[in-house]
């Protein structure tokens, strides 16, 4: 498993809020789908209104910090 740092923005009650996530995942296709999961779970957002802006993978965490 590798980690993905995921940036993006979604649309909240007439105003786009920025987000930056960090998820460990098999592929890029599948970080994009888990936070697309987490952002709308969270937020009580529709996948229509969340727009990926970057997907890449970042190094593993040595630090015990679990990504969210």
């Amino acid at each position: 498993m590798k980690f993905f740092e995921i940036k993006g923005e979604f649309a909240q009650k007439g105003k786009k809020r920025k987000f930056t996530k960090k998820v460990k995942a098999e592929s890029h296709r599948f970080a994009a789908e888990k936070v697309m999961c987490l952002i709308g779970s969270e937020h009580k957002v529709r996948r229509r209104h969340i727009v990926l802006s970057e997907v890449k993978e970042v190094g593993e965490k040595n630090d015990g910090e679990k990504a969210s």
